[in-house]
């Protein structure tokens, strides 16, 4: 049980010895969002890079006019 006075929850600490704050996490948000960004633009500048353009050429049927000289 935790009645026991001489149990004592000992608080972490990080490598040079003070105690892990626990308080509000950082905001990693802004971080993330920006890792994201850039992430999708390389990959739409790797697969959408632009094709030369071809020209159509195919034959096309004009429509003759009976009164048309």
């Amino acid at each position: 049980m935790s009645d026991n006075p001489g149990a004592t929850h000992a608080q972490p600490k990080n490598p040079s010895g003070s105690p892990i704050k626990r308080g509000s996490p950082p905001r990693r948000w802004p971080l993330y969002l920006g890792l994201v960004v850039i992430a999708v633009l390389i990959v739409a500048y790797i697969d959408g890079g632009q094709e030369p353009i071809r020209p159509i050429i195919e034959p096309v049927a004009m429509p003759t006019s009976e009164g048309a000289q």
